[in-house]
């Protein structure tokens, strides 16, 4: 991310393992965002055989708040997920699957909701 954009509301984890057929349509409702600008996506991506990387590298090729993480082979859901955590900006994090969409009011909800609970780490 580069220095001049303020810091992300909400840091999206996608974590993937030959998931290359559900992810234009989840990267779509990403995109359709209305805090895009606010957000930022780390795809994690479990080694996959079937071109998922290849194909997520180029669908966020021109997204200035998203990168393609490869954790070094298929470690498992929770190992992607804390190294995606690991490099996220974002104030708060969100883990959904790569074969969900959101609708695209989804992120500002969750973070306006976390913000008014008080969510966070004790």
């Amino acid at each position: 991310m580069s220095e001049s954009r303020p810091k992300p509301l909400v840091t999206v984890v996608l974590v993937c393992h030959n998931d290359g057929r559900w992810l234009p349509r989840c990267l779509e409702s990403l995109r359709s965002q209305t805090i895009f600008d606010r957000m930022e996506l780390v795809i994690a991506d479990n080694a996959s055989q079937d071109g998922t990387d290849v194909l997520a590298r180029s669908l966020i090729a021109d997204w200035p708040n998203a990168r393609l993480l490869p954790t070094g082979g298929d470690n498992g859901f929770d190992v992607a997920c804390n190294r995606g955590a690991g490099v996220a900006s974002g104030q708060y994090l969100y883990f959904p699957n790569p074969d969900t969409w959101l609708e695209p009011d989804c992120l500002e909800r969750l973070y306006e909701t976390a913000e008014r609970e008080q969510a966070g780490c004790a």
